[in-house]
């Protein structure tokens, strides 16, 4: 199971979530993708009119496993992992607005933490306009999150400064 914390980065001035796979996940089939027309709305309307992003397509276990709505033991619906994530983070810069200009956020993570992180980061980069840009993504040996489209619409969000990413690699 992954876990998300909430930890304080070296700089006082910034935060950072950082996601850790404690156990062996299971199988994950990477060929299923999950097909998201959010994003296309989303880009539209955030960046212009022009750019269509019909074709991307989402690894469905991580997408599921960060947007997948939880079941508690009273059988009650609680948040997804993300919108949980977002609503901590949300408070905190809430609760100081001096916090949107003088904090940075950071995603890191390793194997299946790092696949999150990137995935997170895209989604709160593209879907929150109010966190501190550039939102910084630092990914170890992660495996791929997304088809092309994906990976060149993060690269687009790179290019317009709302997202950064740090990938490491083993080659």
């Amino acid at each position: 199971d992954a876990r998300m914390d909430m930890v304080r980065a070296p700089d006082p001035r910034a935060f950072a979530s950082r996601y850790n796979n404690e156990t062996n996940t299971g199988n994950y089939n990477q060929n299923k993708y999950n097909h998201d027309n959010n994003i296309k709305a989303n880009t539209k309307t955030e960046f212009s009119e022009d750019e269509t992003e019909s074709n991307i397509c989402i690894h469905q276990g991580f997408y599921e496993y960060l947007f997948g709505s939880t079941i508690d033991n009273d059988a009650s619906r609680k948040q997804n992992k993300f919108h949980e994530i977002m609503t901590h983070i949300q408070t905190l810069l809430d609760s100081n607005p001096a916090y949107r200009t003088t904090y940075k956020l950071y995603i890191t993570g390793h194997s299946l933490g790092g696949a999150l992180a990137t995935l997170f980061g895209f989604y709160a980069s593209s879907f929150h306009p109010s966190l501190p840009r550039p939102v910084t993504v630092v990914s170890v040996a992660s495996p791929r999150v997304g088809n092309l489209e994906f990976a060149r619409t993060f690269a687009r969000f790179e290019s317009y400064g709302c997202l950064r990413h740090l990938r490491i690699a083993n080659h």
